[in-house]
């Protein structure tokens, strides 16, 4: 049986996750949009749904002011946290049936030469 692996770069700034807001009559969540737009996107890049475990590696650039800075940790926001729930939430029913099949998660983010995401998703 061979296990799946993939490897998907995700062009752009890397999105965060918020919180679902009320604007005092019904709740909304500002970035949901964002969300399906990354799941739409990731959704033909993936063979088949993922019964099993999972491990998630996560690197996320953003793009240097300078040259000096590529490669370097990037110690501003936005909140590493934030970017990861935001992944863990789009691959949800795409990559994985639940994100509680995630039991191995790495993330890093860096400054790089463009804003992009790369996503290593192995199942275990």
């Amino acid at each position: 049986m061979t296990l799946a692996h993939y490897h998907l770069i995700f062009p752009g700034r890397p999105q965060t996750w918020s919180r679902p807001r009320c604007n005092g009559k019904i709740f909304f969540d500002p970035k949901l949009k964002n969300r399906k737009m990354l799941a739409a996107w990731i959704k033909p890049q993936i063979a088949s749904t993922i019964k099993g475990a999972v491990k998630i590696e996560i690197i996320a650039f953003y793009k240097s002011p300078t040259k000096k800075k590529i490669g370097e940790w990037k110690l501003t926001r936005a909140d590493l946290d934030n970017v990861s729930k935001n992944l863990l939430d789009a691959l949800t029913n795409v990559a994985y049936e639940d994100d509680a099949q995630v039991v191995f998660l790495t993330a890093q983010k860096k400054w790089g030469t463009t804003d992009e995401t790369h996503i290593f998703i192995t199942e275990l």
